[in-house]
């Protein structure tokens, strides 16, 4: 349980970071020996200037401040998560 309390708050000071990026949302969770993370970002309205001040690597996502989706999904599949 130690272990997981701890890799929860990594994972939390990793989303930390985007605190105050507007539309950009992330839950850390942990139920037994499970631990959830989840982001809810909004493409569409989030802004690319802000994203890009927290990681600059997130400049790769944008292309005249709108992010496409085969960016993202490129992105996504590279750290194996699942896209629906």
């Amino acid at each position: 349980e130690e272990i997981l309390d701890a890799y929860k708050e990594t994972v939390e000071s990793m989303y930390s970071a985007y605190d105050d990026v507007k539309y950009y949302d992330y839950n850390v969770s942990l139920d037994g020996d499970t631990l959830t993370s989840t982001a809810k970002i909004n493409y569409a309205k989030i802004d690319a200037d802000a994203m890009i001040e927290v990681n600059s690597a997130n400049s790769s996502l944008f292309t005249d401040g709108k992010v496409t989706l085969t960016a993202i999904e490129t992105l996504y599949k590279a750290m194996g998560a699942t896209c629906e």
